[in-house]
């Protein structure tokens, strides 16, 4: 699966959704700063942390779409 470029091109905009620092705030469940580094520094294309985002963007959907 091409996750570093869907989650940098078509996914982007659900992913910064879903990690947007006052969704990861409300939830109050992981290390805003460390979450969004990460997808800070992926977006922008100095690393590649794809699979670590998906694992939290997974989590994020699932707390939006049980509540």
């Amino acid at each position: 699966m091409p996750l570093t470029q869907w989650l940098r091109g078509p996914l982007k905009s659900w992913a910064d959704d879903l990690l947007s620092e006052s969704t990861l705030v409300e939830q109050g469940l992981l290390n805003v700063p460390w979450v969004t580094r990460m997808w800070r520094t992926h977006r922008g294309g100095a690393a590649d942390y794809a699979h670590r985002l998906w694992t939290v963007l997974m989590l994020q959907g699932w707390l939006e779409a049980s509540h």
